[in-house]
């Protein structure tokens, strides 16, 4: 009898029947992708000013067309070289860094840097460039301006555009010419004179969208 015993498969259950097969382990869902991350600084025409720290701001409209991460670093009155506000770009590139993980970093502006010497805007736009490559060496580097919401062009106009053009060169940059964006446009300018409505925002962001989508990295 004992030997009979020793003969029954040790698999059986009490029963007699054959136990139940495991469940096979559920395929995890696949994560979704990080959206890219791009940092803005810029003078009020990124913000805060009139429309930018609004949903209908420029920058929040390219992120929310391309599905980014949005990190803006936008102050009024602020410029390359001007520190009317208290706030110049390489102090605030020194001070809210972009995170090492960003994709893009855009510069925007020059406006307010129309009245200096634009020797000095140049060296304080390369002085930007390089302490971003410093923070965030992996990112891409868009550099738009100057902005000009006055209908007539000047001389200062152009020679800051190309001092910006230079520095962007010196740091291998792309580099986009937005002096002529306003010219013939009044209807884009807030009644201020000065600022974009919410139209110049939503013509700003297509001409922007374009460029920094071919920036983004592949996911």
């Amino acid at each position: 009898m004992l030997g009979v015993l020793a003969l029954l498969p040790a698999c059986t259950s009490s029963n007699g029947s054959e136990p139940a097969a495991e469940p096979a382990g559920t395929a995890a869902a696949p994560s979704r992708p990080e959206p890219p991350v791009v940092v803005v600084y810029g003078d009020s025409y990124v913000g805060p000013g009139v429309g930018a720290d609004l949903p209908s701001g420029w920058p929040a409209l390219v992120a929310a067309d391309l599905n980014l991460e949005l990190v803006n670093h936008g102050h009024s009155g602020s410029g390359y070289t001007n520190w009317e506000v208290g706030w110049s770009y390489p102090y605030t590139v020194a001070t809210e860094t972009p995170p090492e993980n960003a994709d893009v970093v855009v510069v925007f502006g020059g406006f307010n840097d129309a009245t200096l010497d634009p020797e000095a805007v140049r060296q304080d736009a390369v002085a930007t460039y390089a302490l971003l490559e410093a923070a965030a060496p992996e990112a891409e580097l868009l550099v738009i301006g100057p902005e000009w919401p006055r209908q007539e062009p000047t001389a200062a106009l152009y020679t800051l555009r190309d001092a910006l053009a230079s520095a962007a060169g010196e740091a291998d940059a792309t580099f986009v010419d937005a002096s002529g964006w306003l010219l013939g446009r009044p209807e884009l300018i807030a009644s201020d004179g000065l600022h974009l409505n919410e139209a110049g925002h939503a013509v700003f962001a297509a001409q922007i969208a374009p460029t920094l989508a071919g920036l983004l990295p592949d996911r």
